[in-house]
């Protein structure tokens, strides 16, 4: 059994009560005219936004799906504990399994439906964050507090976003003046905040986020982050005893410290002959260590870069209800090992990627046979990476070097019905098929015959293509959103995984796509959801040791997942809410003719969390002074560590 409790207290005071978790200190203050602007606007909203967009699934069953979950990141002032990274934001996900290890600078795991062999695909704006490998390895580097909410797809993204993976969507949105500063009252042009954060084992945040409105076709918002942390907390040295596990003491972590600084600014502007033209752009760098084992001192450095920026423009025609959006968007990330040797073998010494995108998509309604929708989405992705790695000896000489690029054409195709049978019942379905042709080009060169596992290579190949469908039926029933999907899913293989990385990956060119097959039924209720799920899922990606010292991507592993879901939130008064989650999960791999349960997969998992919000303590210096508190519980029932 593992139970995990954390409370979280806000106080009147810049420095941390509570100093073994990392908590805001932040004090809400605001006018009495934002005070009266912000209840209006809560009391006119219903409280459970997924099912507020499931109804709008049923009558748009283009726009979402109806087991969306949005998790808005930028919470009202003294709703709860601020985000103090995006690690903070993707553990508020309720329809999936998140686990976190190693600190703030540490990694995390997003399962959603019990997906535990991949991780979800990530998107800034609809942007493909994968360049080379996945995207989860960008997240840091975005800044937390520019950030305006994520949209959750724990089994199929609409036809639009383009899934590009098989574990789940994650649609990352950007702030707006309205989505982060929960503002309606236009006259106020000017809108500021400034945040600090500070917990254990050294973290340390300020934040400042400005939005402004020029006029009422035009906003912008701006923000800038910087986090340090040393992140030395105290680890078990039993120097890798197996008869004497338990005999040894607990030593500080050493040289796992990291500096972020991270900057966005996004800006929205409605010119009627032409439309709604928003520009995203996000902009992180961030130096970290690199531990070694416990009981060792490591010197090495990890350095890492990120540029991601969206344009997009989209055009509703009143007349007859078309909708026309248009986007064009660009990734580039930097890694780089400055000291030290490298242990980051995936990545080699520097590595360069770029993502380009041009997408268009066009949703028509009609009424030839009921009421229809009919989408069309064309999608064009160039990816490139390029890896070195250098030698220990000389660090100016390169001992390897690889170059990938991929250019991945994706059209989509989407058609759904809707039928109102009266007023209390809204029945629609929709069809989703997509496909992907891709074309690769690699060059690997090796400078030194001392390099054994570089192979020199050039050649350009086409990839076999991946396609995708969705079958969908949902309906609006009183107060029920009832919902049956049926789907396919694929993965291609990334560029590294297929090419291998110099400083140590071995490449495996006949990777087949990973796939699965999903069946799902569901009710969504005013305040939670309900559903059973079961996939099939086979040539599922895996990274297998080779050697001491390389490592290889091979197609390892196929088998099934049954689960049941429930999710609850209901708010008791005013200021007090609370929220259980329960998931089972069946998990089973199949792996040379046997039947084995997934590591890390727990049958059972359930969270029970309550938190007091908004609650008026005093006014001072014309301002209201606001009280909060948040705690959570989350037990799992034991399984195997691999």
């Amino acid at each position: 059994m593992k139970l995990k409790t954390n409370f979280f207290f806000f106080i009147f005071t810049l420095y941390c009560a509570n100093c073994f978790a990392q908590t805001v200190l932040e004090i809400p203050v605001t006018s009495n005219n934002d005070l009266n602007s912000e209840n209006n606007q809560k009391n006119s909203e219903n409280n459970n936004l997924n099912f507020q967009n499931s109804k709008k699934s049923v009558k748009n069953p283009a726009s979402t799906n109806p087991n969306t979950e949005v998790v808005n990141a930028q919470t009202p002032d003294g709703s709860k504990a601020a985000t103090k990274s995006m690690i903070d934001i993707i553990s508020q996900i309720k329809s999936g399994q998140v686990q976190q290890y190693g600190g703030e600078n540490g990694f995390i795991e997003i399962h959603l439906r019990g997906a535990r062999a991949f991780d979800p695909a990530f998107y800034f704006n609809g942007l493909p964050l994968t360049s080379a490998v996945s995207g989860g390895q960008n997240l840091n580097l975005l800044p937390s507090s520019a950030i305006g909410s994520m949209n959750i797809y724990p089994d199929n993204a609409p036809f639009w976003l383009g899934s590009m993976g098989i574990g789940g969507d994650i649609d990352i949105i950007s702030c707006t003046k309205k989505s982060c500063f929960d503002d309606i009252n236009l006259e106020n042009n000017n809108r500021f905040k400034a945040s600090t954060t500070i917990g254990s084992y050294g973290f340390k945040k300020i934040a400042l986020t400005h939005a402004l409105t020029l006029t009422p076709q035009t906003q912008t918002f701006e923000a800038l982050e910087y986090t340090k942390s040393l992140e030395d907390y105290p680890v078990f040295n039993n120097n890798n005893s197996t008869l004497h596990a338990e005999d040894g003491t607990y030593e500080n972590l050493q040289n796992n410290d990291f500096k972020n600084f991270t900057t966005a600014v996004s800006g929205s502007h409605f010119y009627a002959p032409l439309g709604k033209l928003n520009l995203n752009l996000a902009f992180g760098t961030r130096d970290q260590g690199v531990p070694s084992t416990v009981g060792t001192i490591s010197t090495t450095r990890l350095k890492q870069n990120l540029l991601v920026g969206t344009l997009k423009l989209e055009k509703f025609f009143p007349t007859n209800g078309i909708q026309w959006t248009n986007q064009i968007g660009g990734l580039f990330n930097k890694s780089q090992i400055t000291s030290g040797i490298s242990t980051f073998s995936n990545q080699g010494s520097l590595s360069n990627s770029a993502t380009f995108q041009a997408k268009s998509t066009l949703i028509i309604p009609s009424e030839i046979i009921l009421n229809e929708q009919t989408g069309v989405s064309f999608e064009l992705l160039n990816s490139n990476t390029e890896a070195q790695t250098f030698f220990i000896t000389n660090p100016n000489q390169t001992a390897t070097q690889t170059n990938s690029n991929r250019l991945e054409y994706k059209p989509s195709f989407f058609e759904g019905f809707i039928h109102k049978v009266n007023d209390n019942l809204k029945i629609s379905s929709g069809a989703n098929i997509w496909i992907s042709e891709a074309q690769d080009t690699t060059k690997i060169s090796c400078n030194s015959d001392l390099v054994s596992s570089c192979h020199e290579k050039s050649s350009t190949q086409n990839n076999t293509p991946t396609y995708g469908y969705t079958f969908s039926l949902q309906s609006e029933m009183y107060f029920l959103i009832p919902y049956l999907r049926y789907s396919l899913t694929q993965r291609r293989p990334y560029l590294m995984e297929l090419y291998g990385s110099p400083g140590g990956i071995l490449p495996n060119n006949i990777l087949l796509n990973e796939q699965s097959k999903k069946e799902e039924f569901g009710i969504q209720l005013p305040y939670g959801d309900t559903g059973v799920f079961h996939a099939d899922d086979k040539n599922l990606i895996f990274l297998q040791q080779a050697s001491p010292v390389t490592s290889q991507y091979v197609n390892l592993q196929s088998g099934y997942r049954n689960g049941y879901f429930l999710n609850l939130n209901y708010e008791l008064f005013r200021h007090w809410e609370t929220y259980f989650h329960y998931q089972y999960l069946n998990s089973i791999m199949t792996q040379d003719g046997q039947n084995l349960v997934v590591p890390r997969s727990p049958k059972h998992t359930a969270t029970l969390a309550t938190n007091l919000k908004n609650v008026p303590l005093m006014e001072l210096f014309q301002q209201n002074i606001h009280f909060s508190s948040f705690a959570n519980a989350q037990y799992e029932s034991p399984f195997y560590i691999d």
